[in-house]
């Protein structure tokens, strides 16, 4: 139109953004947020916290939130549109996992592409 707004009768649904927060301070993107996929094991002997249990930990807390809320709005599309990521600190401390980081990193993400069906570039 002539002030140059592209309003679309189709696009004027306003869809709910829903955002999830699946957080634990301490945690190791090798060893708790360890996906299916990745099956090393570190060298934990300074971590008097981490038992052969924290392997994955935190993945499979993320997974079951994710397919809880598929679950609970069974009735809506649930479309996952992005992720964010704020995590490495921890690594950071120990030289094989600092080194593992990217490949980590990499195994995550694909194994929740793999898990929910997506294509994220």
């Amino acid at each position: 139109d002539e002030n140059n707004n592209n309003n679309n009768d189709d696009e004027d649904e306003e869809l709910p953004i829903i955002l999830l927060k699946c957080a634990k301070g301490g945690t190791h993107l090798g060893i708790e947020w360890q996906s299916p996929s990745n099956n090393k094991v570190y060298d934990t002997s300074d971590l008097s916290h981490i038992t052969p249990d924290s392997y994955g930990q935190m993945w499979y807390l993320m997974i079951d939130m994710i397919h809880s809320l598929q679950t609970d709005r069974e009735d809506e599309e649930i479309v996952i549109e992005g992720i964010v990521w704020f995590q490495g600190w921890n690594d950071a401390f120990n030289d094989e996992m600092r080194d593992d980081y990217y490949t980590n990193l990499s195994d995550f993400v694909q194994d929740l592409m793999d898990e929910f069906g997506l294509s994220v570039p």
